[in-house]
């Protein structure tokens, strides 16, 4: 009986063992790491997780400015040729793909006509810009870009809330949307809506220095099919303070422009502590302030009336013309005395005593 038992045992230590081994041999079949998959340590993947992320690496587009500089490296390499018109096409689509990503480059698709808006009759020659120089340019010449006429409707473009379009500020009591006009001093008011939730937390954020609302107008006012248009980026800064139910809201923004001969070389916009507006869900921001033109990088005056000169001008030659009143009036009044004494006073001793004799 004795050595029965101690058979059974070993046949079932001899068994567990088995299992064990056969237990160990599994788990090392299914869960060994793989070096192709990944780094030393980590399960491989499924086969059908591995085809499945090689089909999304296929199906997903590769960055166009990566895409470019591989082209690239290949034309370099001589592996392409610029001759075939299937890589000058991809260059030239990869091209437009990295130019539609940037926030201040823009295509036109198309002309446009122009809303031209004149705010006098009369323009300044200065300031006229070169829109006509086309007309004045040979055909085999370089193209002029058109600059903007004094009063022409100024395009005013922000961010939407999900920043994904450039869209301009919605108005309230206008039929259009927050419209300023090139060269020309004035006040602005627009009731912005907030009537959407994401538009009243774009603002929130705005308030709480968390986001920046970015805006961007055009340097020229060209509309021709083709054209490469640049745009001066103008950030909306608002003050305020923003609290779990309610918005605080300065309404008093200024925007600041500076412009040569019908082009925009900058601009701004920021806020004048004015009047607090308590905004909520669904309200208009009461928006107003005063635009204001500069020329060339100078705090000077934007001329925009017809013969006005800035004021620095007009001081300076008024300096100029008083200087000049006193010089004449000086030399006026000693011309008429030394006339008076060489001249008119001899002559008047001669007829009243006739023995005078001048010295």
């Amino acid at each position: 009986m004795p050595a029965k038992q101690a058979n059974r045992r070993q046949r079932l230590w001899r068994w567990l063992w088995l299992a064990a081994v056969a237990l160990a041999l599994l788990t090392h079949t299914c869960f060994r790491p793989s070096l192709a998959d990944g780094a030393p340590g980590e399960p491989a993947a499924h086969p059908l997780a591995q085809q499945a992320q090689q089909a999304a690496a296929k199906a997903a587009p590769l960055d166009p400015e990566l895409e470019r500089q591989a082209l690239l490296k290949e034309l370099q390499e001589r592996k392409r040729s610029l001759a075939d018109p299937q890589v000058r096409d991809r260059l030239a689509a990869l091209q437009e793909a990295i130019i539609g990503k940037q926030p201040l480059m823009q295509r036109i698709r198309e002309r446009r006509e122009r809303d031209v808006h004149h705010h006098q009759q009369g323009e300044h020659p200065h300031h006229q810009g070169p829109a006509d120089a086309r007309s004045h340019s040979s055909a085999g010449g370089p193209h002029i870009h058109d600059g903007y006429q004094v009063g022409t409707p100024l395009p005013l473009e922000c961010l939407s809330p999900d920043n994904d379009t450039w869209t301009p500020i919605p108005c309230v009591d206008h039929q259009h949307p927050v419209q300023l006009l090139f060269g020309v001093d004035a006040a602005f008011r627009c009731r912005w809506p907030l009537y959407t939730e994401q538009a009243y937390e774009m603002l929130r954020e705005a308030v709480a220095m968390r986001r920046a609302i970015h805006c961007r107008v055009p340097l020229d006012n060209e509309q021709e099919t083709g054209h490469l248009r640049f745009f001066a980026p103008v950030t909306l800064s608002l003050w305020g303070i923003a609290e779990a139910t309610h918005l605080h809201v300065n309404t008093h923004v200024n925007f600041v422009f500076h412009a040569h001969r019908g082009y925009i070389l900058g601009a701004a916009a920021y806020s004048v502590r004015d009047r607090f507006q308590v905004v909520t869900r669904g309200d208009a921001l009461q928006l107003h302030g005063k635009v204001h033109w500069f020329d060339g990088h100078e705090f000077v005056s934007y001329v925009h009336k017809p013969f006005q000169l800035p004021p620095p001008v007009v001081h300076r030659l008024t300096q100029y013309a008083l200087l000049f009143a006193v010089v004449l009036f000086a030399s006026s009044a000693l011309f008429f005395y030394l006339l008076y004494q060489r001249v008119l006073k001899v002559r008047l001793a001669k007829q009243w005593d006739p023995t005078f004799k001048a010295d």
